[in-house]
């Protein structure tokens, strides 16, 4: 079995594109809902469409431009991004600490995977 699916794409891009997709939306859906809770009622109506619009926009990013530093950046923090924040959350820390700190641990990865290169 290749590396490849049917359309000629890697299997690792298209991870990494999901990674990051999901990743980004997460990040600015929470961060988005958490800015206007003291503003808007109820806030997830416009954080949830902003995250999916840059979940969306990370995706093609990575998925069409993954040779570049930026590409493999974003993918590396997505990659990174999901585990750190589930396994700090999982453990008790509160989000509003875990969210950060998933955030900078994901940051670090990106640019290392970025630099790999």
């Amino acid at each position: 079995m290749s590396a490849r699916d049917c359309s000629g794409v890697s299997r690792s891009r298209s991870l990494l594109a999901t990674a990051a997709g999901v990743s980004t939306f997460v990040v600015v859906a929470l961060a988005v809902t958490a800015v206007l809770e003291d503003r808007i009622w109820p806030s997830a109506f416009v954080g949830l469409p902003v995250g999916v619009v840059a979940g969306g926009l990370a995706l093609w990013v990575v998925y069409v431009r993954d040779e570049t530093s930026a590409g493999r950046a974003l993918g590396g923090f997505g990659v990174a991004f999901l585990p750190s924040f589930v396994v700090l959350a999982a453990v008790g820390i509160r989000l509003s600490l875990a969210l950060p700190v998933a955030f900078a641990l994901a940051v670090l990865a990106g640019v290392a995977y970025a630099l790999k290169k």
